[in-house]
């Protein structure tokens, strides 16, 4: 059966599928075992041309398949040929601020469709050539993109890179510190205890001089006086001529702390250019080292109220300190004085102890990232408070020691508060 389109009956796609339904219903009707309708639609509608009823089909369990075409042309393939380009010179991988620079290239078409071309630096492209003034220092990528106008297969891109500096501006010298993907660094990624830095991935530091007197030469270390080790910033290339230089940074630190990263330049005069750059080490995942029954504090004061300590017993909890926090307090508070509880707190692992301080004198005991509040209850106290405050702590894990030096029950609370 095939339905033509007239002027009186102009046969839409909805249409067509209604008088499908309508053939659904007839067979359905005369067949009590009737189950299932798979309809076929090959190729998409054409106004402009009927459909073909291909065939119809009832299957002796009643499950009816009809099948349907369409006269629509199906689109063209993309009949046109991509153009190409090759950038025949580059400019050179260092250049100085300033300078002109200039690229050379080379378009061709085979189907001789007019090719135009565009840069994504902003400079000038005439005939074959391409024209940019560095401004800035950086690392550039110049993309060129041919286009010849058609629908498809139309664009083409070439690239290369190159460095810009300022090794030999005169005048005051200064240094900076750029990451892989040219970015001003101001300040480093953190790293974590016992754990490979950035992830095991050598982080790279750009750097660049400005000013002073060529030939230069870099230095990148960690200080003396960092208080962690593991992690050791050093030179992998420099190019002392031209002012470039990269540091890089990897190793795992030992220790949680902070290490002070020394970027420097000299320059012929001797004159000198110091970057310090910190990278602070957070204390490992806690995990099974922590102290047993330790406790979860949130570092917005809210109290641990009125827990219960055994005689000379030892309660714990923690709290964790985020980067930027200029101060950090823990209070202390005793329900009576017929207790004595004392507090230490400590950063990082591992935990503090009663054997870290002497009872007797409520002195610490050569303990290091630790700090105390251990003077004894008075009777003249219904109530008392102990305090520990800590100025600029280093984000990560504190731990908090409460412990009853006496040899009855008591009541305290404790809370955490880092601003």
């Amino acid at each position: 059966m095939k339905v033509r389109r007239s002027k009186r009956l102009k046969l839409q796609k909805v249409h067509f599928m209604l008088l499908i339904a309508g053939m659904v219903l007839l067979i359905a009707s005369t067949s009590a075992f009737a189950a299932n309708v798979n309809i076929t639609i090959d190729g998409s509608p054409d106004p402009g041309n009927p459909y073909n009823l291909q065939s119809i089909s009832v299957d002796q369990n009643g499950n009816v398949q009809i099948s349907v075409t369409t006269n629509a042309t199906p689109p063209p393939s993309c009949s046109n040929t991509q153009p190409t380009i090759t950038i025949d010179q580059c400019p050179a991988s260092v250049v100085n601020v300033g300078d002109a620079l200039t690229a050379a290239f080379t378009t061709a078409d085979q189907d001789g469709d007019t090719v135009t071309v565009t840069d994504n630096l902003g400079g000038t492209v005439s005939g074959n050539t391409w024209d940019w003034t560095a401004s800035s220092v950086g690392s550039y990528t110049l993309i060129l993109t041919a286009n010849d106008g058609q629908s498809c297969n139309n664009t083409a891109t070439a690239s290369c890179q190159f460095d810009v500096t300022d090794p030999n501006g005169g005048g005051q010298m200064s240094l900076e510190l750029r990451d892989a993907n040219n970015v001003i660094i101001t300040s480093l990624p953190t790293a974590t205890e016992g754990q490979a830095y950035n992830n095991g991935n050598p982080y790279v530091v750009k750097m660049y001089v400005t000013g002073g007197t060529g030939p230069y030469n870099f230095t990148c270390r960690a200080k003396t006086t960092s208080t962690t080790t593991g992690i050791d910033p050093v030179i992998t290339a420099e190019d002392g001529q031209n002012g470039l230089a990269e540091c890089t940074i990897q190793g795992t630190p030992a220790a949680a702390g902070e290490i002070d990263a020394l970027f420097k330049v000299t320059d012929s005069t001797g004159a000198k250019v110091p970057l310090v750059k910190k990278i602070t080490v957070n204390p490992a995942t806690v995990g099974g080292d922590e102290p047993p029954g330790v406790v979860e504090l949130n570092n917005n004061g809210d109290k641990a109220d009125w827990q219960n300590i055994t005689a000379t017993g030892t309660n714990y909890y923690k709290c964790n300190v985020p980067a930027g926090t200029s101060s950090l307090a823990v209070y202390l508070g005793t329900r009576d004085w017929t207790t004595n509880q004392d507090m230490i707190v400590s950063y990082g692992l591992p935990y503090p102890t009663p054997s870290d301080y002497d009872h007797a004198t409520g002195d610490l005991i050569g303990a290091n990232n630790m700090w105390a509040n251990i003077k004894p209850e008075t009777g003249s106290q219904s109530q008392s408070s102990e305090t520990v405050g800590i100025a600029y702590p280093n984000s990560g894990w504190y731990y908090i020691m409460i412990h009853n030096t006496s040899n009855a029950s008591g009541q305290y609370y404790v809370s955490c508060i880092a601003k």
